[in-house]
């Protein structure tokens, strides 16, 4: 599909469910660029409608905080459905327990358990639970959810990163990146063929953050954990307000900025390969992750886009 198809697929899909004012739940506040992509996309997105935000925030600040019985619950996708990244899943559910009565879309998510018997626990919870819609960002995630989840309604609807717009920077051709993640989604088992002369590294506010940003947001963090103690939401609202008007923007920056020289990009993190598309890159060479999120997500939407070729082992 082209870009344009992908965008209106998002859009005549997402929007006929937006029918009321919301709230957007489980905001990236952490440096993992390629999720602050899917979050500036699904904004660009919900911009387009005529529907209100009553509040945004992450598992973190949402706090104390009441959700309006009335509003829609949208929580935030990725690669997190699962038992990879437990803590929002976990965080999911409880919204869900929580809000039995409401209608409650999770936005595109990849699905994978490392456990039979974690998914055997989802079963049995999603089974009695009415109003969800689940999204999926591939045909592999789409059939585990339709499979296991029967009474879910499921959708399959690309990744909301696609909804954004940059203008194209194509680099130096002889300039070669290749973004190896660092976290445990590194697959142990693929044989990296590496091009000898790329330069190799991660998302730079991963393996570097800068100094300032890790200091405010980490002061940041102490004076949330003192708003739960006195249940308040004073330093959680100014926590959220420090991510959505000045944090997001910038790491997205960052972002752009750390592909922009590079012609060539291999990469390990599925949203830099969206981000170097998005930018007009001519070469993007995946590297799957440990569960071949990356090649589901491009064999559902992007095989055709002659840019990407898969697989770089020996």
């Amino acid at each position: 599909m082209t870009l344009e198809e992908l965008r209106i697929s998002i859009d005549r899909t997402l929007s006929p469910l937006i029918d009321r004012d919301y709230v957007y739940l489980d905001l990236p506040y952490h440096f993992n660029i390629g999720d602050t992509l899917i979050w500036e996309g699904t904004q660009t997105f919900l911009r387009t409608l005529s529907k209100k935000c009553l509040y945004s925030g992450s598992l973190y600040t949402l706090g104390c905080k009441e959700i309006p019985k009335e509003a829609l619950i949208l929580l935030h996708g990725g690669g997190n459905w699962g038992d990879l990244w437990l803590h929002h899943h976990q965080f999911r559910k409880r919204i869900i327990e929580q809000h039995p009565d409401q209608p409650i879309i999770v936005l595109p998510q990849s699905v994978h358990y490392e456990s039979i018997q974690n998914l055997h626990q989802d079963i049995e919870f999603f089974g009695n639970v009415h109003n969800l819609t689940v999204c999926a960002r591939d045909r592999v995630s789409y059939e585990i959810l339709r499979e296991n989840f029967p009474t879910l309604k499921v959708l399959l609807v690309p990744d909301m990163a696609l909804m954004l717009e940059f203008e194209r920077s194509l680099g130096d051709p002889q300039k070669t990146l290749f973004v190896k993640r660092e976290d445990k989604e590194l697959s142990k088992t693929q044989n990296f063929v590496i091009p000898q002369d790329a330069q190799i590294r991660d998302w730079p506010t991963i393996s570097a953050p800068p100094p300032l940003m890790r200091l405010c947001t980490g002061i940041g963090w102490k004076l949330v954990a003192l708003d739960r103690r006195l249940h308040t939401h004073f330093w959680s609202s100014a926590v959220d307000f420090y991510w959505q008007r000045s944090l997001k923007k910038r790491l997205i920056d960052i972002g752009v900025d750390f592909l922009a020289p590079y012609g060539s990009i291999y990469t390990t993190r599925l949203h830099v390969g969206i981000l170097a598309y998005l930018m007009g890159k001519q070469e993007i060479c995946i590297v799957d992750n440990t569960y071949k999120k990356t090649a589901n997500f491009i064999n559902t939407w992007l095989s055709e886009e002659s840019c990407f070729k898969m697989g770089l082992d020996s």
